[in-house]
């Protein structure tokens, strides 16, 4: 709120049924909600293609009752997918997903039917790993987060870049982490041709 952003949200479609005043501040704001499975516990390797299919539906259809907007956009819980999972989306009027973490410009992807690209999500600065993982401090965090930004500034004179940041709020928002992350985002805002945008946003463009 108070760096007058709008989140892009990897919303597990559980979470509709069972934190609807969750859903409803995150609508106030006008964030945008993606698709990120039922729950984070389930993914959808080794499912057979009719019942992705329909844990597809199932995430699409929850997330749409209970925002009032069918989500655009995907991020698979574990960014697991199987050979299906793209074209299936596509199918069902999803246009990109997060899942592969290749390039720092969005790219269209083949489907059989409608279109899909990929847009980054930046597996490099998320806090996740960052933190859980790497041990990382609040200090070097946010150290990773102005480099990577400061290099894509530079590469994006030429080229347009995107940065996505992943973030889970229990963790950044942790009081020991959360000041690091505001002097990151406020790094980032000092600098002019810099688009604060979510998911579709960038897609649209």
């Amino acid at each position: 709120d108070e760096a007058r952003i709008k989140a892009t949200v990897a919303l597990n479609s559980a979470v509709c049924q069972i934190y609807p005043r969750a859903i409803e501040e995150m609508k106030k704001r006008g964030w945008e909600f993606m698709g990120h499975g039922i729950t984070n516990s389930e993914n959808l390797a080794g499912l057979p293609i009719e019942k992705e299919r329909a844990v597809i539906q199932t995430v699409l259809r929850t997330i749409e009752q209970a925002t009032g907007r069918r989500p655009r956009g995907w991020l698979g819980p574990g960014l697991v997918e199987t050979h299906h999972t793209i074209a299936l989306l596509a199918e069902e009027g999803v246009i990109y997903s997060g899942d592969w973490n290749n390039d720092d410009q969005p790219y269209p992807r083949k489907v059989r039917k409608g279109r899909m690209f990929s847009i980054p999500y930046c597996m490099e600065i998320n806090d996740i790993p960052l933190f859980m993982r790497k041990g990382y401090t609040g200090e070097q965090y946010m150290q990773s987060v102005v480099d990577q930004f400061d290099t894509l500034y530079a590469d994006s004179a030429k080229q347009p870049r995107v940065l996505g940041v992943p973030l889970h709020p229990m963790l950044i928002g942790q009081p020991l982490r959360i000041r690091y992350f505001e002097r990151a985002l406020a790094h980032m805002k000092k600098h002019d041709r810099v688009w604060f945008a979510t998911g579709s946003e960038i897609i649209d463009a």
